[in-house]
């Protein structure tokens, strides 16, 4: 048994330092949104990786990595309790633990170029002052051997020196900033990469963090300020783990006593097919086929194009001497010196153009808890490897190694698996694609097909941080699963302490009044035939303003008010002769337009105020009249629990007809009214009241409310600023087409597309998730989702396919809207 080597001395932000004092500059790369992505976007994805290793040159090193994702990091300190929210939260750490789920993620280590001192120059000018420009440029000298040349003992390193690694690192920064999106590594980040590679089959197990910054002590000499590695570095990343090679595996003993232990095996590649194209060949991003994490380590050695050609011609002339050898002896020449011709000359081409050759070490980890899982991974990978055409070898006696690979700060000197490669082979390999979805933080939604936790924290996209618009847009057929994610939403936000106002045209929300924890903050508005709800459309506001413009447009769509300019006319003074009045309701519209029919004026003014007047009264006297023609008591019609349910399932709403939405009948026109007065009064409660926390403003069949002009602005308004309220839209419709106009589509943050057979919708769903909607395949795939799968575009535009999983299970119940599981109205 051995304590492992540790090849890292200190760190200084982003930068470490390893045995020999040369620097590594530290990278996270973001994973790209790979998976349902445009051949354009995907050869976009490619290039930039291919133009940095064109652009680079020297050392640099890659580690695709991956983290357990533990659930109980869901949830924060400050998050509000409850008993529903307990029961929630211990069914989301319940379930979440039982997959042992794994995100990964890409770090790049960039070798930076040694530090020089800079020598002054000779001042002959003055014979006086020569001799003072010779002693400091002789000491400049002294110190630059020593730094270089002189190994100290201590590992001690001038404090000169890491002030101009430091300002070398800046310009490597921008480089990968500008070709990859890569961010700088934090302290917390260094220390997770030292300490992962011996806790990596550890189940659920945190690495130790080492807060020490920074890890060096400082020490004066002279005129010269010296830099001392604290020995506590490498004792606190091993604390008591002890590894024990054996011929081909590791045994990590995490523990002095050896109670506890992991197992870790490393895979070399040693040969790769000749050709891949850019797209297809993915060999890397492959690797999260596999059930079980697998990591990846890659040493890059990235050659100038003119030295890489001075060698090829060097090899070249060593095989035209083998094969005139082969002619002059057998008079044939062999077909493998034949293909090394046509490979070299291709080669030489490429070089020509400006291609650098890389020199790659490509090592694989697999770790698991026990020994047994560990050699079922084993064969999953190499079969894995075998698909891919990649020949990988798990070489005895070479495991230590591929354990020092892993860790940042290594310097491979003899490079036994080296393969030189095309740098578009390694970028075609695509190790920044991602198929994962979601926040970092948020509430437990679902889960992607990999199995991995999807995540949604529906007020993030209106923090600091982003700045953008919370509204969601959930689109599919039925069946699909649209109203399940709905009303999951809703509970989550109940559950954060959250406000929601729905507007429910089928009475499916109800269902929440069977859940006793949020059944007593919930209020129903049933909008039907004999309900004892009654709304008056001029107190919907405590602004004036407000109120005047819903009660004017109410009307204006009660009755038709754009058939003609009377109309409106008319409409526009009886709403302003009731607001002078001190009773506000419909009656008192009655009265002021049986007066405007007996006044003065034009006839047809006259004629209009009739009509008006006769349709008003039409609707008093039908079954639905009770619900908007209540006396004005000067009160506010505004709810005041947290979750208010605007049920519309008893109105005469109107059946969608293509290219028709505009000609409604009376009876169409008094549910569309009631639908418009329920918006605009969630539009109230949620933009215009003291609530805090998040509020979700939920708007199912929004066809109806987009198909007349009322509807449309009122959608549109409160799309557009729900970020300044904190209010989160959610727009619940089958046709995609509803909500995919480019102004409306551009303020949706989170996107869900469930199953539809319909091809226009098919492409409409793509242009929603940003996808290619000339993609032949996406049709398919939007047909073949099952219920409760979709595709998930999230507020950084990187679209996963998920399962909605509502969590507890029983929610999934309680939800459901099919035959078996449907309310009744």
């Amino acid at each position: 048994m051995t304590y492992p080597k540790f090849p890292v001395l200190y760190y200084e932000q982003n930068v470490l330092f390893d045995i020999k004092r040369q620097a590594w500059a530290a990278y996270r790369i973001p994973q790209q949104p790979y998976a349902f992505a445009s051949q354009e976007k995907k050869r976009a994805m490619v290039d930039s990786l291919r133009q940095f290793l064109h652009a680079h040159r020297g050392a640099c090193h890659l580690l695709s990595l991956t983290d357990d994702i533990r659930p109980t990091g869901f949830f924060q300190a400050d998050h509000p309790g409850g008993d529903e929210f307990e029961r929630y939260k211990q069914a989301v750490i319940q379930k979440v633990s039982r997959q042992r789920p794994w995100r990964r993620s890409l770090f790049l280590l960039v070798k930076l170029p040694k530090s020089r001192f800079a020598m002054p120059d000779f001042d002959l000018a003055a014979p006086g002052r020569a001799l003072t420009s010779v002693g400091a440029f002789v000491k400049g000298i002294g110190q630059s051997l020593q730094q270089r040349f002189i190994v100290v003992p201590s590992g001690e390193m001038n404090r000169q020196v890491l002030e101009d690694t430091l300002s070398a690192e800046t310009l490597v920064a921008q480089t990968v900033r500008a070709s990859l999106g890569g961010e700088r590594l934090i302290s917390s980040d260094i220390e997770w990469l030292l300490c992962h590679p011996l806790h990596r089959a550890i189940v659920h197990e945190h690495a130790p963090r080492l807060g020490l910054e920074p890890s060096y002590q400082i020490a004066v000499r002279g005129e010269q300020v010296w830099l001392r590695p604290r020995k506590s570095l490498p004792i606190l990343v091993a604390g008591n783990t002890v590894i024990e090679e054996r011929l081909r595996t590791l045994v990590v003993h995490h523990q002095d006593d050896g109670s506890q232990m992991s197992w870790q095996t490393f895979f070399f590649l040693v040969d790769v097919p000749e050709e891949v194209s850019d797209i297809g060949s993915e060999w890397l991003y492959r690797l999260d086929d596999l059930s079980d994490p697998v990591e990846c380590s890659i040493h890059l050695a990235l050659e100038a194009p003119h030295t890489a050609a001075a060698g090829l011609e060097r090899s070249r002339k060593a095989l035209k001497d083998q094969q005139r050898e082969y002619v002059d002896g057998t008079g044939e020449l062999p077909m493998t010196l034949e293909w090394a011709g046509d490979r070299g000359r291709l080669l030489e081409h490429k070089l020509q153009h400006g291609m650098p050759l890389v020199h790659a070490t490509i090592t694989y980890a697999i770790f698991a808890p026990t020994r047994e899982a560990l050699e079922a991974r084993a064969t999953q990978f190499t079969q894995l490897c075998s698909t891919l055409r990649l020949r990988v070898v798990r070489s005895p006696g070479d495991q230590a190694r591929g354990f020092y690979d892993f860790m940042p700060g290594t310097d491979i000197e003899k490079k036994p698996w080296s393969l030189p490669m095309d740098p578009g082979y390694l970028a075609a390999g695509m190790p920044h694609g991602s198929r994962d979805a979601g926040d970092p933080t948020g509430d437990y939604i679902g889960r992607t097909r990999q199995g991995t936790p999807v995540l949604l924290d529906l007020a993030r996209p209106m923090s600091r941080e982003l700045n953008r618009s919370g509204a969601v847009g959930i689109v599919g057929t039925l069946g699909g699963g649209k109203s399940v994610l709905k009303k999951l939403l809703f509970y989550l936000a109940f559950n954060r302490g959250g406000s929601i106002f729905s507007i429910d045209p089928k009475d499916e929300d109800g269902c929440f009044a069977d859940m006793p924890a949020v059944a007593k903050g919930l209020t129903v508005l049933r909008l039907s035939a004999g309900s004892r709800t009654q709304i008056n459309p001029f107190r919907l506001s405590r602004s004036e303003e407000r109120s005047h413009a819903i009660a004017l447009d109410y009307l204006s769509l009660l009755l038709d008010g754009q058939r003609n300019d009377e109309r409106a006319d008319i409409l526009m003074d009886a709403v302003e002769r009731t607001f002078s009045t001190s009773k506000r309701d419909l009656f008192q519209v009655m009265t002021e337009l049986q007066k405007l029919s007996q006044s003065g004026g034009h006839e047809a003014m006259r004629v209009e105020a009739r009509r008006c007047l006769t349709r008003l009264q039409g609707y008093r006297k039908s079954p639905y009249g009770r619900l908007v023609f209540a006396r004005d008591n000067g009160v506010s019609a505004l709810p005041e629990t947290p979750f208010v349910v605007a049920s519309l399932a008893g109105l005469p709403l109107p059946k969608r007809v293509p290219g028709e939405t505009g000609n409604f009948t009376p009876n169409e026109r008094f549910g569309v009214g009631m639908m418009y007065l329920m918006a605009a009064l969630g539009r109230e409660r949620m933009f215009h009241t003291a609530l805090g926390g998040l509020k979700l403003f939920g708007i199912d069949e929004t066809w109806l409310l987009r198909s007349f002009p009322e509807g449309r602005q009122l959608i549109d308004e409160t799309v557009r600023m729900g970020r300044s309220y904190g209010v989160v839209p959610v727009l619940v419709t089958q046709n995609p087409g509803d909500i995919a106009e480019e102004e409306l589509r551009n303020n949706l943050g989170s996107i869900f597309c469930f199953r539809t057979e319909d091809p226009r919708a098919s492409r409409d769903n793509a242009i929603l998730l940003g996808l290619d909607p000339d993609e032949a395949s996406l049709w398919q795939a939007f047909r073949s989702l099952r219920s409760g799968d979709c595709f998930f575009k999230d507020i950084e535009g990187r679209v996963s396919l998920i399962h909605v999983d509502p969590t507890p299970d029983d929610l999934l119940t309680v939800f459901n809207t099919s035959v078996d599981g449907g309310r009744p109205s």
